[in-house]
């Protein structure tokens, strides 16, 4: 009992487990052994055995207390309940069992056993875990050692426990479980290495499981091909150890999950050693939201970024609801408008840098480019030059040390400004990388979407993006300096992570906009602002997914909102607010480009547009700027002159004009 209440402490500690239900059990456990005269069922179990029943019992415990409701007391009694249960099982069955496949503890077999255990439990324990961090690295909010601990603590301890309980099997049954873990860690290895390609490269994309039925069959039938090649080995071993005359031989199969193990080890550690971020301190640039809701009571230029708000979604609504856009009366609408790039990850940085050539391939590289380019340094100095405070607000999920001398409100947060929900850490990063290395008929049931991960960070001051959360907590206050105000809020918008469907999520987007200009209108600073209305792209994988753009200048007053037909661009974006900032000067056109308002309606103009695949064009496809044809993160660009329909056409016409190779999600 020593034993089970120490492991129980154990385990609640180092593994979040619920411990009151742990005790609670444990009090069940004893009534059990001593009054209903179980142990005279189980007596002859080695300890080891009854370790693992408990942990089999917390965990079950932890499980059903997670997901019951009810009162505190309820949800702990039942989830020690439901426990105890699972856990009288395993001592059963264990006991059972262990009287076909034990004769007597083999201590002898222990460094074999430790050997066949080791590679797999390192590789989804701690290796894959650590990788999925690695290559997102840049993305997380966390930092290794926030769960570096948790998995080195429970790879150990778990591959302690099951080595010795192997120990305890027969001869023979011992070479059947060194086969089979040996025959898991290939299937492991080969489906997180090899058998991943038919899913979508980028974590966050769910996969279409239905038209995935054959493929989901294959993958299977190669899972139990390599977890019976071992002991198909192993049912040869003799032969070969006659033929041989070499013991070793025998446990080649062995010896090769041992490689892999030691592949993944060297592996990690050359991760953790070429990693250029720190492995123990949160310490970095982030948006601070602090003056989310401030706005100068002089001048403003302020732009709402609306994500993934297509222009379609929003005329949809104005054909059935105009009244909705009665507030946007002093606006022009321009419904000729196109973005550059189908993703936040490439638009935001382009829009705001007004970057006009694409990456060539990593993706960080070009936006720290962008940012020291002299069209963006000269766009923020000038503004800083005529008083302007640079807000930005939103979650771009970039190395924020790129523009923190743009950016007035990007400060470097410390470890006093973050909060770690541990648990929900390790439950979010267990089922990411059970995602990676389980067969496709499993992966449905597991996290695909490193997002989830970022949410069991909490920064003091993170910027609010959540449509309603926004709306609820929108009350703006004048500035106490004197300085004018450029402001980016970037939201949700219609974006399909936000909550409803599209008509509801523009209903969100429209009071936003709409209580945003009221409040404006009440502190009298409406006609002193300019305020622009876009998306950073339009809807995901439409062919003629173009974004919304509205906007009012400064004092302009219309009886009914405008609408322009000019080929406006997001390459035009600093232009405009410059120009309508009243800050243009001579040779701007040169260095920004051109202001919308400079852009006639009916000009025949060549604009660039960059989508996440190739549509309808089947074929081989001319890799422009790609050192691998066959890397997955690409993004296919089609120049176009016209409106949404010639795009359209454009690209139902052939090939794309430009593929880029991307190294990351885009």
């Amino acid at each position: 009992m020593l034993l089970f209440c120490a492991s129980s402490v154990f385990m609640a500690v180092f593994f979040d487990l619920a411990l009151p239900a742990v005790i609670i059990g444990l009090v069940l456990l004893c009534f059990l052994f001593y009054r209903i005269k179980l142990d005279t069922i189980i007596i002859k179990l080695p300890v080891i055995y009854h370790i693992i029943a408990l942990l089999a019992f917390a965990y079950m415990a932890k499980g059903f207390y997670r997901f019951t409701d009810g009162t505190e007391l309820f949800m702990i009694v039942s989830s020690a309940a439901c426990g105890m249960v699972f856990f009288s099982l395993i001592e059963i069955v264990s006991s059972s069992l262990l009287s076909f496949l034990s004769d007597k503890a083999h201590p002898e077999n222990f460094p074999m056993a430790l050997a066949s255990v080791f590679p797999l439990l390192f590789t989804v324990i701690i290796y894959i875990p650590s990788e999925t961090y690695f290559i997102n690295s840049k993305d997380l909010l966390f930092v290794f050692f926030d769960f570096a601990p948790y998995i080195i603590i429970k790879a150990v301890v778990f591959t302690l426990i099951t080595s010795v309980a192997a120990c305890a099997l027969s001869s023979k049954a011992f070479r059947v479980f060194s086969a089979l873990t040996t025959g898991l860690t290939l299937c492991v290895y080969c489906q997180y290495i090899f058998m991943n390609s038919d899913l979508p490269s980028f974590l966050g994309t769910p996969p279409d499981w239905s038209s995935m039925h054959a493929k989901i069959v294959i993958n299977l039938v190669i899972w139990i091909l390599l977890l019976l090649l071992p002991l198909a080995f192993i049912l040869l071993s003799g032969r070969i150890k006659a033929i041989s005359g070499n013991k070793i031989a025998c446990n080649a199969h062995v010896l090769a999950a041992l490689f892999i193990g030691g592949i993944q080890l060297i592996s990690l550690v050359t991760l953790i050693i070429t990693s250029d971020r720190s492995l123990s301190k949160h310490e970095k640039y982030m948006l601070d939201n602090k003056e989310q809701f401030v706005v100068s009571g002089n001048k403003n230029v302020i732009t709402f970024i609306l994500d993934a708000s297509d222009r379609h979604y929003f005329d949809d609504v104005y054909e059935q609801e105009p009244e909705r856009f009665d507030f946007l009366n002093d606006f022009t609408y321009y419904n000729n408008a196109c973005m550059m790039y189908d993703a936040t990850y490439l638009s935001i940085p382009q829009m705001l840098s007004g970057a006009v050539e694409p990456p060539e391939y990593d993706i960080n590289t070009w936006v720290r480019e962008c940012w020291s380019s002299e069209c963006c340094s000269s766009f923020y100095s000038r503004l800083h030059d005529a008083d302007y405070k640079v807000n930005v607000f939103g979650d771009f999920a970039y190395d924020y040390n790129a523009f923190s001398e743009s950016f007035d409100n990007c400060e470097f947060q410390t470890e006093d400004s973050i909060r770690v929900d541990y648990e929900d850490l390790y439950t979010n990063l267990n089922a990411l990388a059970a995602y990676r290395y389980m067969p496709m008929l499993l992966k449905s049931s597991f996290l695909n979407d490193v997002e989830e991960l970022d949410r069991t960070i909490v920064y003091s001051n993170e910027c609010i993006m959540d449509n309603k959360q926004y709306l609820s907590s929108l009350k703006l206050e004048k500035a106490k300096n004197d300085k004018n105000y450029f402001i980016v809020e970037h939201l949700n918008g219609t974006h399909a992570f936000s909550d409803g469907t599209v008509t509801e999520r523009v209903y969100d987007c429209l009071d936003i906009l709409k209580e945003y200009t009221d409040q404006l209108k009440e502190m009298g600073l409406y006609d002193s602002s300019v305020i622009i209305i876009t998306g950073d792209h339009g809807e995901h994988y439409g062919k003629d997914n173009v974004p919304i753009w509205y906007i009012k200048g400064t004092n302009e007053h219309h009886d009914r909102m405008q609408t322009s037909s000019a080929p406006i661009h997001h390459t035009d974006y600093l232009a405009t607010c410059i120009d309508a900032a009243g800050l243009k000067q001579s040779g701007d056109d040169d260095l920004f480009g051109r202001s919308i308002f400079d852009i006639p309606e009916n000009e025949k103009r060549k604009r660039l547009v960059f989508q996440r695949y190739g549509f309808e064009y089947e074929g081989d496809i001319d890799f422009k700027r790609c050192v691998d044809p066959g890397h997955k993160g690409a993004a296919y660009g089609y120049y176009f002159t016209g409106d949404r329909e010639d795009l359209v056409e454009r690209e139902n016409a052939g090939p794309p004009d430009i593929v880029l190779e991307l190294n990351d999600m885009y």
